[in-house]
């Protein structure tokens, strides 16, 4: 976190445990061959951790955009996990 505060070494730890369970996962799914056998498992893990606690951290930490409220948050996130950049949120 910048500036670093008392959640900063909570944070860090979280995200890597987070990007760990990722990257075992990612790798597994490429010995088994459910991946692509030459995916970046670092970067699509890091790019998943990012998906999922991006939009924690921008309305928790940064307190972004009073005016949006939290389902409208959640139907944005959830419609980027379930389909893609390629979404419309009708929500």
């Amino acid at each position: 976190l910048d500036p670093p505060n008392e959640f900063s070494d909570v944070w860090v730890e979280v995200h890597e445990g987070y990007r760990k369970g990722f990257v075992a996962a990612l790798k597994r799914g490429s010995r088994t061959g459910v991946t692509r056998p030459d995916l970046d498992v670092d970067l699509v893990a890091e790019l998943a951790v990012l998906l999922f606690e991006r939009p924690t951290y921008s309305r928790i930490v940064l307190g972004w955009d009073s005016e949006v409220e939290d389902d409208q948050v959640s139907a944005v996130t959830a419609a980027l996990l379930g389909s893609g950049l390629g979404v419309t949120v009708t929500e």
